[in-house]
């Protein structure tokens, strides 16, 4: 592939301007997610619940798309396994959170990766995996499906709250895009709107 250049002077300096300073609570510590309330019907908490454990299994799967990446052996340079780590915990920050708004909502929380992403995407990737250009474009095709799916999920979710809470963790994942599209050279925000076109079928 085309040699590695970085596209940032630091990964620290890159990942704290896309995803907040190390002294910013995360999405789970600020209680931005767990602390949410609702005054929908029961159809329409079904949906939220739905969507929640949808939610919560882009973010598992996530966790474990990067852990697999760090440990690989592909990921050679500094400020890109920095900033998989970072993601990592992020994702992990957020599966958290999510879970925890499940059962508050009286739903069961949900403890498996994306079996669709898994199996359409993640899997194929995996194994045509090459390089660390490889293991970035994977990570953006995942980054893109999660934000897409959450900016979707923001219009169909029942309460102010759950639609705010959604889009944080959204936000954080567009910055992930931003990032990784950094590393490779790219243009960091090429809309200015985030479409829904990538996101995961609804069914």
């Amino acid at each position: 592939g085309v040699p590695f250049r970085v596209a940032h002077e630091t990964a620290g300096a890159a990942v704290r301007a896309a995803c907040g300073s190390d002294s910013e609570p995360s999405v789970a510590e600020s209680g931005a997610v767990a602390s949410t309330t609702t005054t929908a019907d029961p159809a329409e908490t079904d949906f939220d619940l739905d969507l929640l454990r949808t939610a919560t299994s882009l973010e598992i799967l996530a966790v474990n798309t990067y852990q697999a990446a760090i440990v690989s052996g592909l990921v050679i340079t500094p400020e890109v396994e920095q900033a998989a780590v970072l993601f990592r915990d992020q994702h992990d920050d957020h599966a958290r959170a999510l879970k925890a708004t499940t059962t508050e909502l009286g739903g069961t929380e949900f403890t498996e990766a994306n079996s669709f992403l898994q199996e359409s995407v993640i899997d194929p990737a995996v194994a045509d995996l090459s390089d660390q250009d490889s293991v970035i474009q994977l990570a953006l095709t995942l980054e893109t499906a999660a934000a897409e799916t959450y900016a979707w999920a923001a219009g169909q979710l029942s309460t102010t709250t759950l639609r705010q809470a959604i889009m944080g963790i959204g936000g954080v994942e567009a910055r992930h895009m931003a990032v990784l599209r950094g590393f490779q050279n790219a243009e960091q925000v090429p809309v200015a709107f985030l479409p829904v076109d990538d996101r995961i079928p609804e069914d």
